[in-house]
């Protein structure tokens, strides 16, 4: 049987944080983020976080913080009954060209391989460009967080994505679709 899953990004979708995150001290949660992965894993859905970290290649973060980042947010989701099943980040910046940066599919082809995922039952919330381009070329719906750091971003993408106002609506919007489908 094939697995639906649930593409994230974390920063501004998750963390209410706009740069990269260079300590685990600076994660902030936004306040309805564990509600919300609950309610998709309570409905059958894989969790990933997908990433890029050109901080690495820029020297600005080294891999071991970058880790130690992951493991943090992967250890409080579990704190809070959540199964991250992966966090899958490019320490590359775009100017490498590398084939894991987003907006390249490759880490959502890699996890479709992996976990046996559906990809085109499957779903990106982002909150950035890159995000939705990310999903799109992989067949992924699609839902963009138009909250105060979407919004600056929201004219760079065409055509225009399912809106919502915050994960939790993201993840409402999913439950109730695919119990229509």
């Amino acid at each position: 049987m094939k697995n639906k899953a649930v593409f994230l990004n974390w920063d501004v979708t998750l963390i209410l944080n706009e740069k990269c995150l260079e300590e685990p001290s600076e994660i902030i949660f936004f306040d309805n983020v564990f509600d919300a992965l609950m309610t998709l894993q309570q409905n059958g859905f894989m969790l990933f976080i997908v990433l890029n970290q050109p901080g690495i290649s820029k020297g600005k973060l080294s891999s071991e913080k970058g880790n130690d980042i992951g493991s943090v947010i992967t250890e409080r989701f579990a704190n809070e009954g959540i199964k991250l099943v992966r966090i899958f980040f490019c320490p590359h910046s775009k100017e490498d060209g590398c084939l894991c940066c987003k907006p390249t599919p490759h880490f959502l082809n890699e996890a479709a391989k992996e976990f046996n995922i559906i990809l085109a039952g499957s779903y990106f919330i982002g909150s950035h460009p890159d995000d939705i381009n990310n999903a799109r070329q992989a067949d992924v719906n699609v839902v963009y967080i138009l909250n105060e750091i979407g919004v600056k971003y929201y004219h760079e993408i065409y055509p225009k994505p399912l809106l919502k106002a915050d994960i939790l609506d993201a993840a409402k919007f999913i439950i109730n679709h695919i119990s229509k489908v």
